[in-house]
């Protein structure tokens, strides 16, 4: 009989987890995204401002406000590539933490859907060199 109730509370569990995850998660038209720097995007919403997207993984170069001129064509580079990310896909999925930085701007984790996959961009920014981790 307890193995019974253990089961029912890990499988209640389960789920809460399940839907805590679909409750963060949305998916947008990528036709309603655009970039604003190499590591956040904005997101258009009828009637309301745009909301802005910190992409909670990573930290690209700046492309204001530049430090260096290696930041500053990291952060454009950056820049290029998320544009050509959200341009190639059909939609975008924002998987939110529920936080917000300093500047207002939404945390969360993005990926690019397309018919050819999903890319995590972050990851990808990572991997081609143009940004570094951030937590």
């Amino acid at each position: 009989m307890e193995n019974g109730k253990i089961y029912i509370a890990i499988a209640i569990a389960l789920a809460l987890v399940w839907l805590w995850n679909k409750l963060r998660t949305r998916t947008v038209s990528a036709r309603d995204v655009f970039v604003i720097d190499g590591d956040t995007i904005g997101v258009r919403r009828k009637y309301l401002r745009p909301e802005r997207i910190r992409i909670s993984n990573i930290d690209a170069g700046e492309t204001r406000g530049i430090r260096s001129l290696w930041e500053g064509q990291k952060g454009q580079e950056a820049k290029k590539v998320l544009k050509d990310l959200v341009f190639l896909a059909e939609t975008i999925e924002i998987v939110s933490y529920g936080g917000k930085d300093r500047y207002g701007r939404t945390l969360a984790r993005v990926r690019a859907i397309s018919d050819s996959g999903n890319v995590d961009v972050g990851e990808y920014l990572l991997r081609r060199g143009l940004a570094r981790r951030w937590i």
